[in-house]
């Protein structure tokens, strides 16, 4: 979790004025660090990448819907999907190249962090980290 500390200060400003995104993202990260131990987070304007010698997922506020449909507090998980993703979780997907999408999940609450998301998350990584 040394990754986590690095970056905190920065995620804290990232995040600010936002305390229950920050939770969200901070148990994203953490269970992808210990998941992925070699993850370096890259804390950056608006998105903070997951990295493991490529991105394979990132965070942002982006809005991935309408702003009426959207939590008070959420976060975006976006990752690389080798096909469109079929699930109604999916708030926006685009197709970058043949072979290679680009999925947005909000997540409002810590229960939609879950054996799905973490799947396509996994996904991600052994697709396009690994490489």
């Amino acid at each position: 979790m040394d990754e986590m500390n690095r970056t905190n200060a920065e995620a804290c400003t990232f995040f600010a004025g936002r305390p229950h995104a920050l939770a969200l993202y901070q148990a994203f990260a953490r269970s992808m660090l210990t998941t992925f131990p070699n993850t370096k987070l890259d804390v950056r304007k608006t998105q903070i990448s997951l990295l493991d010698r490529r991105m394979y997922a990132c965070v942002s506020m982006m809005r991935a819907r309408r702003k009426a449909e959207l939590p008070a507090e959420y976060i975006v998980v976006t990752f690389s999907s080798p096909a469109a993703v079929d699930s109604a979780r999916v708030a926006q997907q685009v197709q970058i190249r043949p072979g290679r999408w680009t999925v947005h999940v909000v997540v409002g609450d810590e229960s939609e962090l879950d054996g799905e998301l973490y799947g396509w998350v996994h996904m991600s990584h052994a697709c396009f980290a690994e490489r």
